[in-house]
């Protein structure tokens, strides 16, 4: 029996669906009645929601298209959003969900003419992708070839067995005379030879126009005929579950469309690849010639940027005034993970960070977390750095000034702080505790009021002899990497931090674990990392982490040890070495970070600026 429960959770789910994942369709209409039943049966039945969604086969051979034959930040963010709506659903759903991607590249190999190990590349890197969300569990990758019926065949056999097995014959004799009568599947046919002769052009090109006529139609029939036995197969093997679809499908239809993108786009990532505009902070996702056409014909330039070693998307970078162009042409881009941590490497000394608009640094930093400006031509003084940073905004003043000089200083009775000592710092946000003297209020004052939205770091010298790496967490990355119910509770645990006397100052300050910050959309983990007594003895400086509230959890220590094993996974977590002369520039929302223990002299300056709507106008300087 259908109880008002079920039917509450039930249009939660499907709502969360459309609007994360599908295309809209009206409440009466078969296809969301059937979906709707689909989730009540299994609410009902205690199971996980199960998709089913025929994609990712392999990248098109296209050089025109996409930027090579592995995974790139088009795949990233495609299943960056399946990830996202599997955590919002385990969050409201107990059961979870069970999404299966079944790779339909046998289906159709030798029409598309991919070898079998671009394809196993392929493969390899979405499941990489998958694992860095932590998200195996939940979302898996299939193809014919992990089915008992297929698995002893080659490769470039497992199409003709699929057709043996599951094809329709009668489909196949009549296709001719259904193209010719059938006004919506002589279209289908039309669009398809128009997609795939542009997909095969550089196979195809050469022939005369007769035979490539011949064979984009071969292509374009053999491709409605192996559909037809693939949605067999997947009808008989996976009868129960939600099936997804990359076409656009009726409203009567039990397919659901989905956007792998935005909603205004209806795109596939593995026949397109991925353009990050500076200028205006957005993804364009299209083929790979007419981002490159389109970049170059306005006032900016078009680069690469790598991830391990192989372009991963494309940045097009706006150019200042005519003499910045050839300066950015002579910059490596680069990225630590695969949305994180983005190196700005010059080939020359001779670039001045200047060249790059402020407008671009500041969608680059909102997008990436961390820059790192790298062979830049350097600053000899406080003031020279000062001078351009104002650029930015309004700095945040200190007692001691807008800019601290973070270096090791022994004191005669020791080090005034575990910043000006060699020792290791935890993670933490910059301002998570303000000092007294700035008179911030947490019952007056909201975090975004007093919070730097970004700080910068200039390494004017590094000749520590070991250590001193700078920790970083990605923690707009945690909240995907967990599992929703898991992230629901941390959102509802608030953590109350406080000190012994150091610049920070003692007043205890709270802030749940997972908070969304004003202006980034984002969930993010926000988490100082508790330094005592028993987890770090003889450091020079300790705070301290109790639970003000949470529904989940009541011993401090055990959370520790999770947020600690959570926060430390490779997905999340990077160090970085600081080389003299770089210019860092860090997202404090959307990132954490701390320090090695390190031996020898590093010396950085350090800037925050104000937040947009800041709480504290000014300080008054402590004599």
């Amino acid at each position: 029996m259908q109880t008002f429960k079920t039917e509450k959770i039930s249009n939660e789910l499907v709502g969360i669906m459309y609007e994360e994942l599908f295309l809209s369709r009206d409440k009466s209409t078969y296809g969301y009645k059937l979906l709707k039943q689909q989730v009540i049966d299994s609410i009902t039945c205690n199971q996980p929601l199960k998709f089913l969604l025929p994609a990712f086969p392999c990248k098109s051979i296209s050089a025109e298209k996409c930027l090579s034959d592995t995974p790139d930040m088009a795949e990233w963010l495609a299943l960056k959003k399946i990830v996202s709506t599997i955590r919002k659903i385990e969050e409201v759903y107990e059961h979870g969900v069970k999404f299966t991607i079944f790779s339909d590249y046998h289906t159709f190999s030798k029409y598309i003419s991919v070898e079998a190990k671009s394809y196993y590349r392929y493969r390899e890197g979405l499941k990489k992708i998958i694992n860095a969300f932590n998200c195996d569990g939940a979302l898996e990758l299939k193809s014919l070839s992990d089915h008992e019926a297929f698995a002893s065949y080659n490769d470039d056999e497992q199409m003709d067995i699929l057709w043996e097995l599951y094809g329709d014959e009668t489909y196949e004799s009549t296709l001719d005379k259904v193209i010719a009568t059938d006004s919506s599947v002589r279209k289908k046919y039309i669009s398809l030879k128009k997609f795939m002769g542009d997909d095969q052009k550089a196979l195809i090109g050469s022939l005369g126009k007769s035979k490539r006529n011949k064979r984009i139609s071969e292509i374009a029939r053999g491709m409605m005929t192996q559909g037809v036995a693939l949605d067999n197969f997947l009808h008989q093997t996976f009868p129960h579950h939600i099936r997804l679809s990359i076409h656009h499908h009726p409203d009567e239809s039990a397919k659901h469309t989905l956007q792998l993108f935005d909603k205004s786009l209806f795109k596939t990532p593995w026949h397109n690849c991925v353009t990050f505009s500076a200028a205006t902070g957005k993804y364009l996702i299209d083929r790979r010639n007419s981002a490159t056409c389109q970049g170059e014909n306005h006032q900016s330039i078009i680069s690469p940027i790598y991830f391990e070693d192989r372009a991963w998307l494309l940045l097009e970078l706006p150019t200042p005034n005519p003499n910045s162009r050839e300066y950015l042409k002579k910059i490596k881009f680069s990225l630590r993970k695969e949305d994180f941590a983005l190196f700005i490497e010059s080939t020359s000394t001779d670039l001045n960070i200047s060249e790059i608009s402020n407008i671009a640094i500041s969608n680059l930093l909102n997008e990436f977390g961390i820059l790192i400006f790298r062979n830049l031509k350097t600053f000899e003084t406080v003031n020279d750095l000062e001078s351009w940073y104002s650029g930015r905004g309004q700095f945040l003043e200190w007692s001691f000034g807008a800019t601290h000089i973070v270096k090791p200083e022994l004191e005669t009775q020791g080090y005034t702080s575990s910043v000006t000592s060699e020792e290791a710092l935890p993670f933490h946000w910059d301002m998570v505790s303000p000092p007294p003297y700035m008179k911030i209020d947490q019952t007056k004052h909201k975090y975004h009021e007093y919070t730097p939205k970004e700080f910068l770091l200039y390494c004017k010298s590094n000749e520590s002899s070991e250590g001193g790496l700078s920790t970083i967490i990605n923690s707009s990355m945690v909240p995907l990497t967990i599992n929703g119910r898991k992230r629901k509770a941390f959102r509802e645990t608030t953590l109350a931090y406080r000190t012994r006397l150091s610049y920070f100052g003692g007043t205890e300050r709270n802030y749940p674990l997972i908070m969304t910050v004003p202006g980034t959309e984002k969930e993010l983990l926000r988490w100082w990392q508790m330094w005592d007594e028993e987890s770090h003895p003889g450091s020079v400086q300790f705070n301290y982490s109790r639970i003000l509230e949470s529904p989940l959890y009541d011993d401090i220590t055990t959370l520790e040890k999770e947020i600690t094993a959570i926060a430390l996974n490779d997905a999340n977590h990077l160090t970085l070495e600081f080389r003299t002369g770089d210019i860092v520039l860090v997202n404090n929302h959307t990132v954490l970070h701390g320090r090695t223990a390190f031996k020898g002299h590093r010396e950085l300056w350090r800037i925050q600026l104000q937040p947009e709507l800041p709480a504290v106008q000014s300080t008054v300087r402590e004599v």
